[in-house]
């Protein structure tokens, strides 16, 4: 196992020192380089271990961070106006709680290797951290999920395009992961204690599979996490007047303005930009993104993403007509109306259609 650990050591350790001082740094980037540090500590702290036999029986407190770390990373990435306050240190009480009780005891036995359920006076505590440990990284692990699916869903009233960047479907797989090293962990290390056999066992320690989980986990956060932009980074740099953003939205302003913006769709053809979010359209309609989303949900029963895309697919099918254009791909021709992605061009087209893009354009050849 030693070698896990030191893959797993210097990936995290360096990962977040690499991170800790990217010159462009936003909360998330923090918070990502602290809990790679701090996996990077508990590492050491584990390797420590198999060479002092002193450290053996004092329980890893540090993986109580893990979890409302991860939580308040997914949080600094959905959340547009997300900061770290002191409540944010509330998540922590218990890891500081458990840290304060194992020093106050540190040359104590707290946690036996060979009678877990020993009664002495230090039961309440090996039964109250376990509980933690396992109640801590399995319910922020399932609520940052929470957040991902409840982002996933509601990207489509900011966002034009898809992109990882933007849907975040490698954070799930690298929250499964973590998950599932700690789930193997509760499972196995359970059946020792009913079995009532050594708890940091030689040869196959449960707390060791957590490791190899620890190890994916900082691979793969530091490669995705280290690219991930902030989200919302385009829309926070954009100042517009919102003159519309305390006020109700009337029937008869709700009109004028979805004509303005259909004149701005067919005139200024804001969708071929493939980039294009509802916080950019705002601006050039000089209106706020609420309102803006407002208009398109309640008189066009739309999300964005769509409304967006139908225009995208109107200009391809007029492309299509277009002899001059008989010698552009039908991907090329996807790419200058504003599509980004091969498969979400063919998906959407078809979807609007109810055929593919080249039996639309071999249709339109025939008459």
């Amino acid at each position: 196992m030693e070698p896990i650990l030191y893959i797993g050591i210097s990936q995290a350790f360096f990962a977040g020192l690499f991170i800790a001082v990217k010159k462009e740094q936003n909360i998330a980037d923090k918070l990502l380089a602290v809990l790679l540090l701090l996996i990077a500590a508990e590492m050491s702290f584990s390797l420590l271990k198999t060479k002092i036999p002193f450290f053996t029986e004092i329980p890893p407190v540090l993986p109580l961070t893990f979890g409302p770390l991860v939580y308040l990373y997914v949080k600094s990435l959905i959340f547009e106006k997300f900061k770290f306050t002191y409540k944010s240190f509330f998540h922590f009480v218990p890891f500081l709680i458990f840290t304060v009780v194992t020093l106050i005891f540190i040359d104590k036995p707290i946690m036996p290797g060979i009678d877990f359920f020993k009664n002495n006076r230090f039961l309440p505590y090996r039964i109250s951290y376990s509980i933690s440990f396992f109640t801590i990284n399995t319910v922020y692990v399932l609520f940052s999920f929470i957040l991902v699916f409840r982002h996933q869903q509601q990207i489509k009233n900011i966002f034009s395009y898809k992109s990882a960047k933007i849907t975040l479907n490698w954070l799930k797989i690298v929250l499964f992961s973590f998950l599932f090293a700690y789930l193997i962990v509760y499972i196995i290390g359970a059946w020792y204690l009913i079995e009532n056999k050594n708890f940091y066992v030689q040869n196959i320690n449960p707390v060791d599979f957590s490791y190899i989980g620890l190890t994916f986990f900082a691979f793969s956060f530091s490669f995705f996490g280290f690219r991930q932009l902030s989200i919302y980074k385009s829309a926070e740099k954009l100042k517009s007047k919102q003159k519309y953003s305390n006020s109700k939205l009337k029937e008869p302003e709700a009109t004028n303005l979805l004509q303005q913006l259909k004149n701005l769709m067919t005139n200024k053809k804001p969708y071929l930009n493939e980039k294009l979010t509802v916080s950019e359209l705002a601006v050039m309609l000089n209106i706020s993104r609420h309102l803006l989303t407002q208009i398109i949900n309640e008189k066009l029963d739309k999300n964005f993403y769509t409304f967006i895309n139908e225009y995208r697919i109107e200009a391809v099918k007029k492309m299509f007509s277009e002899q001059r254009k008989n010698y552009y791909s039908i991907l090329g021709i996807a790419y200058e109306c504003g599509f980004n992605s091969k498969s979400t061009f063919n998906n959407l087209f078809k979807k609007y259609t109810g055929i593919t893009p080249s039996e639309f354009r071999k249709n339109v050849k025939k008459t």
